[in-house]
């Protein structure tokens, strides 16, 4: 075969590998520009929000951080459940991860799961967003006005140790999602690459090892399922804010 046929077969089957693959460029293009309202941070009128609260939920909350830290505790102590004793601790089948409507509504689509599976009615994305705005630290009042499960609050840059006792807590105690704020990172690690994302824990390993993630973003990026796993060292070094 001379040359010239051997270029022109290479650049066809180049052509055809090209036209099988997923298009993962427009993918990465998407995802990197993806959740830059959720850079967005108002720890001010987080702080504001917390202190209007009346004294029985600033009590409840307090109780809530007592069990938070004994989990943490149990955490550090090592004490979880071990080898073939380990299991998932998590929401009931019934819940359901939403798909994000738009490319900014990564935090709209995860409240809308939560109070579908809490209250079986939620107002629309668009109106979650133009409640929160883009901003994670809007998320517990907004969910605080529209369901009695639970009692949110958040944790800017949690450790691990309190991270996965803040996502236990809530799944084994009070059956409802946390919320998780990740930021920076980066491709092949996660599914993509992000400034500020919103996603959802569903479940937690009883060893306190693994976190079940849900993600708005599941099938809107080539490759990304709705749920998926991530060890608690991954899931923390991404984590920012956690609204439990």
């Amino acid at each position: 075969m001379s040359i010239l046929k051997k270029i022109t077969s290479c650049i066809a089957g180049i052509a055809m590998i090209t036209a099988l693959m997923p298009n993962v460029a427009n993918a990465e293009d998407f995802s990197s520009k993806f959740g830059a309202d959720y850079a967005k941070i108002d720890e001010v009128k987080y702080q504001e929000y917390i202190n209007s609260l009346s004294k029985e939920e600033k009590q409840a909350l307090l109780e809530k951080e007592v069990m938070m830290r004994s989990v943490a505790s149990e955490i550090e102590n090592n004490n979880g459940a071990k080898g073939t004793m380990a299991s998932w601790v998590s929401l009931s089948s019934s819940f359901l991860m939403y798909q994000q409507e738009t490319s900014s509504y990564c935090g709209p689509a995860c409240v809308k799961s939560m109070l579908m599976y809490v209250n079986g009615s939620s107002p629309s994305q668009s109106s979650i967003d133009s409640s929160i705005n883009g901003n994670f630290t809007q998320i517990p009042s907004y969910v605080n006005s529209r369901q009695s499960n639970c009692l949110y609050s958040m944790i800017s840059y949690p450790s691990q140790t309190s991270l996965i006792a803040c996502i236990y807590v809530d799944i084994n105690s009070y059956n409802v999602p946390p919320f998780l704020r990740i930021q920076g990172t980066t491709t092949p690690s996660w599914y993509y690459a992000t400034n500020g994302h919103c996603i959802v824990s569903k479940g937690v390993y009883s060893d306190y090892s693994k976190v079940r993630i849900g993600d708005p973003l599941g099938d809107r990026v080539a490759g990304c399922p709705y749920y998926y796993d991530k060890s608690a060292a991954d899931i923390s070094t991404y984590t920012t804010h956690v609204c439990y």
